[in-house]
């Protein structure tokens, strides 16, 4: 029986470390994993996702490194507390300037981009019910 709180088949065309990181962050998005919540053991995520421990083992460093994930001596790995970032911070961390320009290239206007950006935030707070 999985361990997982989030389901991921890995798919070619992007490296499977990445999809889990993004499986994690998704799964945390919309509340499947919360604050605290313990996180499933290096050896049991790799059988789990179908990945080899070591990369399992990198997944569960680069979280840790993001302060996605934090190592408690004594009771494993834990989802860690958000972000008490500023406001500037979070909008840097996030990538919105990267975000814009690419849908400045692709030829969105402001109003589209803000109706994708709601629709992908509507999308993701439904398949959290």
């Amino acid at each position: 029986m999985s361990e997982l709180p989030f389901s991921l088949t890995i798919q070619p065309g992007k490296p499977a470390y990445e999809q889990v990181i993004d499986a994690v962050h998704r799964a945390i998005a919309v509340g499947r994993l919360r604050e605290g919540e313990k996180f499933p053991a290096v050896r049991a995520l790799s059988k789990d996702v179908g990945i080899n421990p070591n990369t399992a083992h990198k997944v569960v460093q680069h979280l840790v490194g993001m302060g996605t994930l934090e190592v408690l001596p004594g009771r494993g790995t834990r989802v860690a507390r958000q972000s008490k970032l500023s406001k500037s911070a979070k909008v840097e961390e996030l990538g919105v300037e990267e975000i814009v320009i690419e849908a400045m290239r692709l030829g969105f206007s402001k109003s589209e981009l803000s109706g994708a950006l709601e629709e992908a935030w509507d999308h993701l707070k439904h398949r959290k019910k």
